[in-house]
């Protein structure tokens, strides 16, 4: 008996799905399935606020799959010979010695000793409002170099902690090595070379209208997710359309060989026997499809 295997993951997206949209009724969501080549979009949700556009090329704020892009320009960067992964924060940050223990590799895969959830950092940022500090993250720029000043050599490398301000101060410092600003290195280096036309931080007045508002629980809409220190960390949006051909060009498909090497050379910490983080790339077990 032949097997329709895109009914089967019809039918697998779904029944994952249907929970969540069942209860939030403004939900629009966008999924994407590469399969081979195939490309296979399924969309929930009301198209009709959007005007004549299908879901693949509705555009999201895509948070912290910006620090892909940011480790991806590191890859790049590296596979040229232009910066190598155990280059020290020092020789981008002068005020830091030059053999910082901290490396770029550190920042890519959350091991430079930066703290996940700072609690007492927190507790006091709530009363300190004179300071600008970016969504979900608890350290200023200055704050978080001072931090890394202080932190001990023993400690570096050895354990994860998922940190915005770290994968921030990174796509800053390779900004700023590139003589430019974040969104204009991630354009010029990842975007225009792949092809991404709907990726980056600014949108046009045409892009704006494809824009999904983000919503706080189930139905109170938000105000859209502005990072002024650490771009690097969450600030771009995208479409499922061009994350379809990012993801094929870390898997090969669109002749990007750097996208594709550095990562695998650079897992810098064991989570236990089934994920790795390197790069930013997280690999978790496979999800039955069918």
């Amino acid at each position: 008996m032949r097997v329709n295997h895109t009914t089967n993951i019809e039918q697998a997206v779904d029944r994952i799905v249907q929970p969540y949209v069942s209860k939030r009724k403004h939900a629009v969501l966008s999924v994407g399935i590469l399969r081979g080549g195939e490309r296979l979009v399924y969309g929930f949700g009301d198209l009709r606020p959007f005007g004549a556009v299908s879901f693949d090329n509705l555009i999201y704020e895509i948070g912290s799959i910006t620090k892909v892009f940011t480790t991806s320009l590191l890859a790049l960067l590296i596979a040229e010979g232009a910066l190598r992964s155990d280059d020290s924060l020092g020789k981008f940050e002068p005020t830091l010695p030059g053999r910082h223990p901290v490396t770029l590799a550190h920042l890519a895969a959350h091991t430079s000793g930066l703290p996940g959830f700072p609690v007492f950092k927190a507790w006091r940022n709530r009363f300190d409002k004179t300071q600008h500090r970016d969504p979900y993250c608890h350290f200023t720029p200055e704050e978080a170099i001072s931090y890394l000043r202080n932190v001990p050599p023993g400690k570096v490398g050895r354990k994860f902690r998922y940190s915005n301000e770290g994968t921030g101060i990174l796509g800053r410092l390779l900004a700023t090595w590139l003589g430019t600003d974040y969104e204009t290195a991630i354009t010029e280096r990842l975007c225009v070379p792949l092809h991404l036309p709907d990726t980056g931080i600014t949108l046009t007045l045409e892009q704006q209208a494809r824009m999904v508002p983000g919503y706080a629980g189930k139905d109170v809409q938000r105000p859209e997710t502005l990072l002024r220190d650490y771009a690097g960390a969450g600030a771009l949006r995208s479409t499922l359309n061009d994350q379809l051909t990012f993801l094929s060009a870390h898997l090969g498909e669109r002749g990007m060989s750097g996208l594709v090497d550095q990562p695998t050379n650079l897992c810098a910490s064991q989570q236990d026997d089934w994920r790795r983080t390197g790069m930013d790339y997280r690999r978790t077990r496979q999800v039955r499809l069918a």
